[in-house]
């Protein structure tokens, strides 16, 4: 009758395994971190500037993060063409009753932020206050969002 050292054969075949399960977990996380990469630009509300930048260009699936830096709580409100779909959880948006997105108030210090994933340029316009809409500064509180 024959005998076999176990440990002779379990020990290159615990090595061998732990080899394929490393390359294949290492692979398997760098799939994961690029479905799970996440991109995001910044927009600065500064009091006497406006916006900076006014315009960005971004890839489907970035978010959009408006960091207001004026004294004045500020709105954001989609012109021409609206946002309807966003992807992630929208900080300080809301749909409204037309089924866009636009931003609560938005205090100083206070951030909003919108994924957004349909193709397009989206024109915006900030309001400080109480005043109206049409009575912004237009060279410094409209911005535009080109999604390409």
């Amino acid at each position: 009758m024959r005998t076999y050292n176990i440990t002779a054969i379990a020990k290159p075949c615990l090595y061998i395994a732990v080899l394929l399960l490393f390359f294949a977990g290492a692979a398997f996380s760098e799939d994961v971190m690029e479905e799970l990469k996440v991109e995001h630009k910044n927009i600065r509300i500064l009091e006497n500037e406006g916006l900076v930048p006014t315009t960005v260009i971004i890839k489907p699936g970035t978010t959009v993060i408006w960091i207001n830096y004026s004294r004045d709580p500020m709105e954001i409100k989609f012109e021409k063409k609206q946002v309807t779909t966003a992807c992630r959880q929208p900080i300080n948006f809301f749909t409204g009753d037309d089924g866009a997105y636009q931003s609560k108030k938005i205090e100083m210090g206070a951030v909003a932020s919108l994924c957004f994933i349909e193709k397009g340029e989206f024109v915006y316009q900030l309001k400080r206050r109480e005043g109206e809409w049409a009575d912004v500064d237009t060279k410094r509180l409209r911005g535009t969002i080109k999604v390409y």
